[in-house]
């Protein structure tokens, strides 16, 4: 029996995770096509990497997401990694809220999660600490590309700008295109929600090693992310595409935010290696994964798995096992 084809358009972290999971399948001839190829997509490689807690825990996608990244952490040279961290909450929602994340994370994530010590709140209400996954993308983008390509997968650089004829092209199309999809499929509620980041020297990591996630910061958005190719400073996120280029007004709005929670790191203009835009696939509404079926004979089925906003890395695999289900 002739296998369908499959074509995956998108290779960020969520196409890339899905065109793996078919072609793992062995069910299909999958094809992998993109404009853009890692090092140069706008928002996987450009990604912080987090593998943000309340993502994880708060929905199926996540856990099963965590379930994969879990294999990974045995594997050498990927950029799969746990480090210890720190969660801060400004605003109590209420009383129970911490006691119920807590146990959630010590469930699903490492038992060895806790409450955050009073040194370690940095003056906030409230705050978790344990060990985290994240994803030091630079790395695991290429690792997953040569995944998909070891089980078969043919990737295509291409510019996909019509589909009205989409049945003699794949027998399925799985839309992983993230701001793509609203030129491509008409989605109006895409919107591009951009994340400058400042990098630090790796060797600036290994002064402090600790993760810190501070949404609710009075000051702004801020976080401090080790990763294994170096710390990386955030956050910002605006939407609009005039915010896509660097402002070093916002730089140093980040620098100064990050120097008031973690003074250890003594940041100056020394130590910054590089800094950068990465504009996220955000969605009114949330993301779209879901399976259209054709409205013509030259059409064919499409499965669509794009809007993921920020949560990208964490609900990655989740997502991807559920276009498996809908294919």
């Amino acid at each position: 029996m002739q296998q369908k084809k499959v074509v995956v358009l998108g290779a960020g972290v969520i196409g890339l995770s899905t065109a793996v999971m078919l072609a793992e399948t062995h069910q299909f001839n999958v094809e992998l096509w993109a404009k853009e190829f890692t090092p140069n997509t706008t928002a996987s490689d450009l990604s912080g990497g987090l593998v943000y807690a309340p993502g994880i825990v708060s929905s199926e996608l996540g856990l099963s997401s965590l379930e994969e990244y879990r294999k990974l952490l045995n594997e050498k040279a990927i950029g799969v990694n746990l480090v210890p961290s720190v969660m801060l909450f400004r605003s109590m929602m209420s009383p129970n809220y911490l006691v119920c994340l807590l146990n959630l994370m010590k469930q699903h994530v490492d038992s060895g999660w806790r409450m955050a010590t009073t040194e370690e709140l940095r003056g906030a209400a409230g705050g978790i600490a344990g060990l985290i996954p994240i994803v030091c993308l630079p790395k695991y983008l290429p690792y997953l590309m040569e995944r998909f390509k070891k089980a078969g997968g043919v990737t295509k650089h291409i510019h996909v700008t019509d589909l009205k004829d989409s049945a003699s092209i794949a027998d399925i199309i799985v839309n992983c295109t993230g701001l793509g999809a609203k030129e491509l499929f008409g989605d109006d509620k895409v919107v591009p929600i951009c994340g400058q980041i400042v990098a630090l020297d790796h060797s600036e990591v290994s002064k402090f090693p600790i993760l810190y996630y501070d949404e609710e910061n009075p000051n702004g958005y801020c976080y401090y992310f080790p990763r294994e190719d170096g710390g990386l400073l955030g956050g910002t996120r605006d939407i609009g595409w005039e915010y896509a280029k660097v402002d070093p007004k916002k730089s140093e709005e980040i620098i100064s935010r990050i120097n008031n929670l973690l003074p250890e790191l003594k940041i100056t203009s020394e130590t910054i290696k590089k800094e950068w835009v990465g504009i996220r696939p955000g969605r009114i509404g949330g993301f779209r994964l879901e399976y259209e079926a054709p409205k013509s004979n030259t059409e064919c089925p499409i499965v669509h798995n794009y809007g993921h906003d920020g949560l990208g890395v964490s609900w990655s695999w989740g997502c991807a096992k559920k276009v498996v289900e809908l294919v």
